[in-house]
């Protein structure tokens, strides 16, 4: 039994040490490739999606503005003025 134990106690030491062998030695590069942004990530997908004539452009009815310039300032840091978060009493 003993042996078996053994045996066991080694397997499970060389999965832990294969494991965590490369633990932090991963380029940089790769943390900067998925890096979110949001002029770089959250920008292009308004861009394409949103902020395009008739929808969410200036003067639009629900006065959220997603252009380029203008969506960061209305968006973050902000109190929505959405009736269902106000309605939730969401506050920053």
């Amino acid at each position: 039994m003993t042996r078996k134990f053994a045996a066991i106690a080694r397997v499970l030491s060389l999965l832990l040490v294969w494991g965590c062998s490369d633990m932090g030695t991963e380029s940089k590069e790769k943390d900067q490739e998925t890096l979110v942004t949001f002029s770089g990530t959250i920008q292009p997908i308004f861009n394409e999606s949103c902020a395009f004539t008739g929808c969410h452009v200036e003067y639009h009815s629900t006065g959220l503005n997603l252009t380029e310039g203008n969506s960061y300032d209305l968006m973050v840091n902000v109190i929505s003025k959405n009736a269902l978060s106000q309605k939730a009493d969401v506050s920053l």
